[in-house]
């Protein structure tokens, strides 16, 4: 089965009728989520992989909607798409930080120091150690930077 949180699916469905001040019952807030649950078990697995957090979210505008609340919808798709923006926008923001080697970090012991990349690469081989064959250092590093 895949792995998501079916609370935050109960929470989100709620959240958008909430938002609108719509008075929608519990039962139709669990069939909403048993039926996006029902449809991430027919199409995730370990195998398969899990859903992003998108397509769960794909899932619970689409039950909005089968369920006959095209405004609640609507408002939903509208907060999602105004977060993305905001996400992006802090992406952006780090990305200007390392550029400008403005990043800083918290350690394990609560003190902050400036992001290294060489840091996270000495970090990165000792724990790769014995495994560099089959661990793509370089994609990791990659990936941390996004």
């Amino acid at each position: 089965m895949a792995d998501f949180d079916e609370e935050k699916i109960l929470t989100a469905a709620k959240k958008a009728f909430t938002a609108l001040n719509k008075n929608v019952s519990d039962d139709t807030i669990l069939q909403i989520a048993d039926n996006v649950i029902k449809e991430l078990e027919r199409n995730f697995s370990e195998e398969k992989g899990n859903p992003s957090v998108e397509h769960v979210q794909d899932l619970v505008e689409r039950e909005i909607m089968k369920e006959g609340y095209f405004d609640v919808a609507k408002a939903y798709i509208l907060y999602r798409y105004e977060h993305t923006k905001e996400r992006q926008k802090q992406k952006e923001d780090v990305i200007e930080k390392i550029e400008k080697d403005e990043l800083t970090i918290e350690k394990s012991n609560g003190k902050t120091e400036k992001f290294s990349i060489e840091k996270l690469k000495k970090s990165l081989s000792f724990a790769v150690k014995g495994f560099e064959n089959i661990v793509d250092m370089e994609a990791i590093l990659k990936q941390t930077r996004s």
